[in-house]
């Protein structure tokens, strides 16, 4: 019995809730929002109430089309009230107009049903008591006294007038049902709400207060999805009344290309996560009268899971606006500074290859003019200037190549030939290579490689032009009489070579520049000898395209050991090719994605 009570109770309790919900949303003030709730269950109500009772008085008289006609009005008209006040958000002429309506009603009711003496008089007192009910306030109590004084007034004037009128029938118990079922809803009314005491309540109270003040909208989703409750702050964030969230109006309301993710959200929330962040856009009204449409808006959504009973998850939905249009500009700002990268390469590389064929030109002539082949040079100042125009062509033509290299490595279209190759002979073509360099400086080149390190399957181009360019700087940079050594091992399928000097060495903070295109080592050492810096950046870039890794250790005066560790069967994301096919790589390698770490030694 106490189930099926509490059922009702819920049901009553729901009704009330929606009849609060058809206020009209621009009605803010709580205390004036819940009167006009108040007000529309009223009038909702109150023919339920006496239809009954004043169909079967009106039966003694009329037909039943008649009765049935009267009844219609006696419910067209307060709902039609009930309408109005729920759309207009206002009761100053419904209210009076509702009061008189009621009043004339309870008079012919204690008329037809046999004078004051009827018990049906008792309704009398639900004018004053309604008022108050709806108002609460004492002179909504005067104005209802009012209205059942005239309703009295009104009904001894009838019997004045007609006295010869009688009621249908006598004055039986039924005539008390009404009164007695308008007596137990105001009961159930003014009924305590709970016998908890005042401290347990109080926690629940600061919430409600919290979420009011909060600058997020707060919903509360069921064991459904959908949405139960929402907090006070939706009309100024949202610009929506409540009732277009309820159910699955907020789902509607997510833009298309974000649901899936909010579904998702929801999904691991149920399934135990703690909390769940998403960014979404939602359609609402435009922010002024010049957007008629609605428009998305971007906002940042937390889904917290709870356990009160009634609601399942809870959302904190804060307007994400600001960081959108920073995310916005940041995306723009890189965007832009892609297509510059893109454009920098393209006009690198368009340059470098207008320069190959002058300087292919000028490289050949001087040869030809050091060779006399057209004739002897007379002057000695005449060779050594050919000599000059020879070396810095060479010079400038190593450049072009490296900047094409590096170029072709950011932009993802350097083409690799993985084959297999003797590693030493590689490293003994390097040395030879780079002896005349080293002797100039007296400086020792030392290969110490194993016998039985056998065959490595590789680019041999690239690992050529990585020996050499390791090579080339620790020559460059270590003193007259030092020595560079290069060492080899195998090491968990993996070819490691080292290329270690007795150099300068280099500072901890400048190891966190090294392999950046075009940056070199700034000191009063290194500022001695030309370069631009595409050395270490060409080598990083051809050892993660192997899939190797690269690291380097120094310390100032106390040399450098550059360590790189390739794999032997080659890369392995690159499928077998015939011989002579072009491998051509399709992801862009970049910077930031290389493998290679700096350490300093003691």
């Amino acid at each position: 019995m106490r189930s099926f009570l509490a059922k009702i109770e819920g049901h009553i309790a729901d009704l009330s809730v929606g009849c609060q919900r058809l206020v009209n949303h621009s009605v803010a003030d709580t205390e004036k929002r819940m009167m006009l709730g108040r007000l529309v269950v009223v009038l909702l109500a109150g023919p339920f109430l006496v239809a009954p009772l004043f169909a079967y008085l009106l039966s003694g008289f009329l037909a039943k089309a008649e009765v049935l006609a009267l009844l219609c009005v006696s419910f067209a008209l307060p709902w039609m009230a009930a309408a109005l006040v729920a759309a207009s958000g206002r009761a100053r002429l419904v209210a009076p107009l509702a009061l008189i309506g009621a009043a004339v009603w309870v008079a012919t009711m204690i008329i037809m049903a046999g004078g004051p003496a009827s018990p049906v008089t008792v309704l009398l007192l639900a004018l004053p008591a309604e008022a108050f009910w709806i108002k609460r306030h004492k002179p909504a109590i005067l104005q209802g006294a009012a209205a059942a004084a005239a309703s009295l007034i009104l009904v001894g004037t009838v019997a004045l007038i007609h006295p010869a009128v009688e009621p249908f029938g006598t004055i039986t118990a039924g005539y008390w049902l009404v009164p007695l079922l308008w007596l137990a809803s105001y009961a159930y009314r003014f009924r305590p709400r709970s016998t908890e005491p005042a401290a347990a309540v109080e926690p629940e109270a600061k919430t409600t207060m919290l979420e009011d003040i909060l600058p997020a909208v707060i919903l509360r989703l069921d064991v459904h999805g959908q949405v139960c409750k929402v907090s006070g702050q939706l009309h100024r964030i949202f610009g929506l009344p409540a009732e277009e969230l309820f159910g699955n109006g907020f789902r509607d309301r997510i833009h298309v290309g974000d649901k899936v993710t909010y579904l998702s959200a929801l999904a691991d929330i149920r399934r135990g996560s703690a909390a769940g962040d998403v960014q979404l856009r939602l359609r609402l009204p435009g922010d002024s009268e010049d957007q008629l449409q609605d428009t998305f808006r971007p906002f940042a959504l937390e889904i917290l899971k709870v356990n009160d009973g009634q609601c399942d998850v809870v959302l904190v939905v804060r307007d994400d606006g600001e960081r959108a249009q920073l995310r916005d500009e940041l995306s723009a700002i890189e965007t832009s500074t892609e297509k510059h990268d893109v454009a920098m390469r393209r006009f690198l590389g368009t340059v470098s290859h207008e320069l190959r064929t002058p300087l292919n030109s000028i490289i050949g002539f001087s040869d030809m003019l050091l060779h006399e082949i057209y004739g002897s040079l007379k002057d000695d100042r005449q060779r050594e200037c050919v000599e000059l125009i020879a070396q810095s062509g060479k010079h400038l033509l190593s450049v072009v190549n490296a900047i094409l290299d590096v170029s072709k490595i950011e932009s993802g279209t350097y083409a690799i030939l993985p084959e297999p190759f003797v590693f030493r002979d590689a490293v003994v073509a390097c040395l030879s290579m780079m002896s005349p360099q080293a002797d100039k400086k007296r400086i020792v080149l030392d290969e110490r490689i194993p016998g039985n390190i056998g065959e490595v399957n590789a680019d041999r181009r690239a690992v050529q032009q990585i020996l050499i360019n390791l090579v080339s700087n620790a020559v460059k940079f270590t003193p007259e009489g030092g020595t560079i050594t290069v060492d080899a091992q195998r090491l968990e399928g993996r070819l490691q070579f080292q290329i270690s000097d007795t150099g300068i060495g280099i500072s901890e903070g400048d190891l966190e520049k090294i392999g950046q295109p075009f940056t070199q080592v700034q000191n009063d050492y290194t500022r001695q000898y030309e370069g631009t810096g595409l050395g270490l950046s060409l080598v990083k870039g051809l050892v993660a395209l192997h899939e190797g890794e690269m690291s380097i250790e120094s310390a100032p005066e106390m040399g450098t050991t550059v360590t790189v560790r390739l794999p032997f069967a080659g890369p392995a994301r690159m499928a077998p090719q015939s011989a002579g096919e072009t491998i051509e790589l399709t992801n862009r390698v970049e910077k930031e994605n290389s493998d290679e770490t700096f350490q300093k030694t003691a």
